[in-house]
């Protein structure tokens, strides 16, 4: 159960920049949860452009794909739902 384990890093956000940090740590054997509350700020975008090999295509569709790589690695896990408050501990 999330609410009991220990990670080594928690990533609010589940978007590009959230995704690449949690693969990095993922490969790097670092236990990883991403909260994401499924509501990007590229929601609205019909299509992406100036971004490699992705030109033209959905911005949820780069995500999802981006997800399902990140989440091949055991180390890394995902929850739909928004973060209300952290502390450092």
């Amino acid at each position: 159960m999330v609410d009991s384990k220990i990670f080594d890093v928690i990533i609010i956000g589940g978007s590009y920049a959230g995704l690449s940090a949690a693969m990095s740590l993922g490969r790097s054997l670092r236990s990883v949860l991403i909260i994401d509350g499924g509501k990007p700020c590229n929601r609205q975008t019909p299509h992406s452009h100036n971004f490699i090999t992705q030109d033209g295509v959905e911005p949820s569709r780069i995500n999802e794909l981006a997800k399902d790589q990140v989440l091949n690695y055991d180390t890394v896990e995902f929850i739909e739902d928004f973060a209300l408050n952290a502390k450092k501990n």
